[in-house]
């Protein structure tokens, strides 16, 4: 938190060379989206026609810009009626921020506790949700890092070097070379993430994006694929940007969206190659003690059977999602989302949902999750309200 004082601080000097702008951004509601409340639930949940929870979060979020210097900060707030056990039904408060400065005009200097998706490269979107990015195409999540960005004739070069030592010490780096012309966009990304000590938390991963008019793809492989943080990994916690549904040693990723003046069609496929992941320190221990008493001849309880397996999936896991849109009105968009998850269980999910603008600096977005395996059935409602003011 220090350094995102003194970053800010610093950039805060460069205010007085010239007048800024900025923006506030505030969402209301509870949307389980990736551009949503910042909630990992939607404002209603049901689960087998039982009443789960109701939800409300708020996030706010303030960024200011001037000519060699910017700064982004956001705060946000979820309460729920107390959706498990584990719940204390105390609201859960966060916030975070960034500052970049920009002594040359090829070099960055950016800090903070998160920078979102700033430096996300494009190859790592997800054409089917909203402002969705997977995390192995983030080099600079947080920490302190350079951003080289150079310009030679149709060639964009940006190479990013990061230092996060919020735990440990993890280095992460990525480079970005993108070609343009009049007819076409296409780029070659690579990233490494905790590069220089292979242990529980490293990805490498490489993406290549074209784009030609009203038409995207892109395509990846990554490697060691897994659903959290770059340095806090746990198979079983799950985050908005995990698109796959398992962790996976080797995984490919294709996407594809075609958008015009009427309607968009997108489609996100992620699978692994095999049905390996790489497991952590503390699972191996575990597997080590798993071990230990069956050599001894000793019963395993039945919950331990699983450590027998640690390291291998019983199969390989993958993941479709279809979104199709129609831009009803100037102001008014219908979408329809299916996405199918095949893993242990098997995932049908279908969202509908509308966007509406009823005012120039306003939207409103309501639908209904529905989401069925072979014994549950549930649905969720999100609904959030986003308004966006200028700051001259």
């Amino acid at each position: 938190m220090k350094k995102l004082n003194i970053i800010l601080a610093v950039a805060l000097l460069f205010a007085g060379q010239a007048f800024g702008e900025g923006y506030f951004l505030n969402k209301m509601g509870a949307c389980s989206d990736p551009d949503g409340t910042e909630s990992l639930y939607d404002l209603i949940d049901i689960i087998n026609n039982e009443k789960s929870a109701m939800h409300f979060s708020d996030y706010a979020e303030f960024g200011y810009s001037w000519e060699k210097a910017e700064i982004t900060a956001y705060l946000h707030f979820n309460s729920s009626e107390g959706k498990d056990d584990a719940d204390t039904g105390n609201p859960e408060v966060g916030y975070g921020g960034y500052g970049i400065i920009k002594p040359l005009s090829f070099l960055s200097i950016a800090a903070g506790n998160d920078t979102r998706d700033r430096f996300t490269f494009s190859g790592g979107e997800l054409y089917t949700l909203n402002e969705a990015y997977l995390l192995q195409a983030n080099p600079l999540q947080k920490g302190v890092g350079l951003v080289l960005n150079h310009q030679f004739g149709n060639f964009d070069l940006t190479a990013i070097a990061n230092l996060d030592t919020e735990k440990d010490y993890y280095i992460n780096a990525g480079l970005d070379v993108t070609y343009k012309n009049d007819l076409l966009n296409t780029s070659l990304q690579l990233v490494g993430q905790n590069i220089t000590n292979k242990n529980d938390y490293y990805h490498y991963s490489i993406f290549a994006c074209l784009s030609l008019p009203g038409m995207d793809f892109s395509a990846g492989y990554i490697n060691n694929y897994n659903n959290t943080e770059i340095n806090t990994f746990d198979p079983n916690v799950d985050w908005y940007q995990a698109f796959l549904p398992a962790v996976s040693t080797h995984v490919l990723k294709f996407s594809g969206r075609y958008k015009n003046d009427y309607f968009i069609i997108a489609a996100d496929y992620i699978t692994g190659l095999n049905k390996e992941y790489v497991v952590t320190t503390d699972y191996k221990k575990r597997r080590a003690a798993y071990d230990v008493l069956k050599e001894a001849g000793m019963i395993i309880p039945p919950e331990r059977i699983y450590d027998w397996k640690i390291g291998i999936h019983d199969e390989i896991p993958w993941d479709l999602a279809i979104k199709g849109g129609w831009f009803a009105t100037k102001n008014t968009s219908i979408y329809l989302v299916y996405a199918y998850e095949s893993f242990i269980t098997k995932i049908h999910s279908f969202y509908p949902y509308c966007d509406w603008q009823f005012s120039e600096k306003s939207n409103l977005r309501f639908g209904a999750k529905i989401s069925f395996t072979d014994d549950i059935f549930s649905i969720s409602i999100p609904l959030m309200w986003k308004v966006l003011l200028d700051i001259k």
